[in-house]
């Protein structure tokens, strides 16, 4: 990479870190490139060379979001070893973790829509599939080895959503079964909700610790969906 190259790359860095701090002060929906631009003392037109449009730059934000979490979920996971129930548990404790350190990205990626930005799915949808998917091959890894014994099968899997779970199943890499899938959604949407629950304040008042709630509604989650939980992820 040639110094015009890493310049380029120094400024688009720089723009989007200025867009975060907007979002942290004034919430996703204010992404301007007019006010980055005057906070970076730019010209618009100079800005638009680097993004040329609000929706590329919000588009970027979301890819950067995706791989942040992608990371922390996958460095979690292979800290936690062999056992793959606790490295499910991981997947799961490390989701909640990065949220609550990245307000501003989980927001983006998962809050209130953007108005009058509709992301390209062809760019967003890989980025969210490649952050989640540690947690789907956990979980595809502990139904095949037998560490996860379910009580509902493939066949269980309600007909209106089995051929949307089949299609998706094989995109991944390696591909995993559509039932490994169908759990991960449950987990996620479990997991998801409390998270949510905690940010807005929901929680606090009534449990006083979010943190013991969640590590132990996750213990159970796996329990309830045929995990034989010990002590590594109690």
């Amino acid at each position: 990479m040639n110094r015009r190259e890493r310049q380029h790359d120094n400024i688009r860095e720089e723009v989007k870190a200025v867009a975060r701090k907007h979002m942290a002060a004034q919430g996703t929906a204010a992404i301007s490139l007019r006010a980055i631009a005057r906070e970076m003392e730019l010209s618009a037109p100079a800005l638009y060379r680097y993004f040329p449009s609000r929706d590329d730059l919000i588009t970027a934000l979301i890819v950067d979001s995706f791989n942040s979490q992608g990371a922390a979920m996958r460095t979690a996971v292979e800290a936690a070893g062999a056992d793959v129930l606790a490295r499910l548990a991981a997947f799961m404790f490390a989701y909640r973790d990065w949220a609550l350190t990245h307000t501003v990205e989980f927001e983006l990626i998962y809050g209130n829509p953007i108005p009058d930005y509709h992301a390209p799915v062809d760019i967003t949808s890989p980025a969210a599939q490649t952050a989640l998917e540690v947690g789907v091959h956990a979980i595809d890894e502990a139904l095949a080895c037998g560490a996860l014994i379910p009580t509902m099968s493939a066949d269980d899997i309600p007909p209106e959503v089995r051929p949307t779970l089949e299609a998706q199943s094989i995109k991944y890499t390696p591909p995993v079964s559509p039932l490994a899938l169908y759990i991960s959604m449950e987990m996620w949407g479990q997991g998801h909700g409390l998270i949510m629950l905690e940010l807005f304040g929901h929680l606090q008042p009534t449990l006083g610790n979010p943190a013991a709630f969640y590590r132990r509604q996750v213990s159970d989650l796996i329990r309830r969906i045929g995990g034989r939980v010990g002590s590594a992820i109690q």
